[in-house]
């Protein structure tokens, strides 16, 4: 009887008890979902604006702009802002990349009050943002 009031034996069971509770709540692994594991849209085109807003996945040439590193896919400039230029190494080589695909004029060149052009893009640039180079 005085095993029975040892406190580490006690603990012993309280363990015990707990952890076979958690399996009698548990389902079957048959009768669990499945998880899904979504992959992101893979773009081909400026017809992209349908995900704007979306997370997708871009495949094409690597390609360094002067403002950032970017893909060119089938023509269509992919700018990947938080990237300041890649890799020699990937430099016009086929890439995937992944990110949230958004269209913006921040990037467009200004006009100032007497005419003057500010450099800049022509506007309506298409951007990846959070861009994470797939391996």
């Amino acid at each position: 009887m005085r095993i029975a009031s040892s406190p580490s034996v006690f603990l012993v069971v309280v363990v015990l008890g707990s952890s076979a509770c958690r399996e009698a709540v548990q389902p079957a692994a048959s009768e669990r979902p499945e998880a899904k594991v979504e992959m992101p849209v893979l773009v081909k085109g400026p017809d992209a604006g349908v995900q704007v807003g979306e997370e997708v996945r871009i495949r094409g040439k690597a390609v360094n702009a002067k403002l950032s590193a970017a893909v060119l896919a089938d023509g269509w400039l992919v700018y990947c802002l938080e990237r300041q230029g890649w890799p020699d190494e990937l430099v016009n080589r086929e890439i995937t990349v992944r990110g949230r695909l958004e269209r913006t004029d921040d990037f467009q060149a200004r006009v100032g009050p007497r005419g003057e052009v500010s450099q800049g893009t022509a506007g309506g640039d298409w951007v990846l943002r959070q861009c994470a180079l797939e391996r």
